[in-house]
């Protein structure tokens, strides 16, 4: 574990001005065997061993209990339990896959919003901001000429689509009109012949 540290340092000290003394100060502070960080770990280790080794017999203990608790169980409780622990970890997967969803869609944004950003600047700097001015004036006009096209579009379809919801409710109504018509004369045509249905 020492040659690999030890070489990065030398490695780092060829690049360094000989009087830096850096790379020793880095190596005498984090990586020596009688730094105090390397002290500290080596006592984290032990204490964390010494921990695991008291806690493993009744945390086998408890594993023994709880699977002769379920073999001895119903199969009812036994398949809830398994529902439950099924339906835990798929709500915690999923809450996962939502969380990398959000933060990625997050940086996405914030990164675009900079870009943009940076883009104005880089324009106001190399143009003016009188030129730049005046480039965002037309831009905002195309922009809002386009939006009102979107949005003259939009009422358009949605005038067809309810003119088309109005006409398919009359043919239905239409439909249920000749239904009711036709049903009630086959009953009033049976009762005067004499035919039963």
């Amino acid at each position: 574990m020492d040659a690999p540290p030890q070489w990065t340092f030398e490695y780092l000290q060829a690049y360094l001005p000989p009087d830096t003394a850096l790379p020793t100060t880095l190596y005498a502070l984090f990586l020596s065997p009688s730094s105090p960080l390397q002290t500290a770990l080596r006592t984290l280790t032990s204490a964390l061993s010494a921990l695991t080794t008291h806690l493993v017999p009744v945390v086998n203990a408890l594993l023994d209990r709880a699977a002769a608790l379920f073999s001895s169980a119903s199969p009812d409780i036994v398949a809830l339990a398994s529902l439950l622990l099924l339906t835990f970890l798929a709500w915690q997967i999923l809450s996962i896959v939502r969380r990398i969803i959000a933060f990625w869609t997050r940086l996405v944004f914030r990164l675009f919003f900079w870009a943009v950003i940076g883009l104005v600047v880089a324009m106001a700097w190399q143009r003016g901001v009188e030129q730049t001015a005046r480039d965002a004036v037309v831009v905002g006009a195309k922009l809002a000429g386009w939006m009102v096209g979107v949005a003259q579009t939009w009422w358009e379809e949605f005038e067809k689509a309810q003119e088309m919801q109005g006409e398919w409710r009359k043919y239905q109504q239409q439909q249920q009109q000749q239904y009711r018509g036709g049903y009630a004369g086959q009953q009033r045509a049976a009762q005067g012949s004499g035919w039963e249905y």
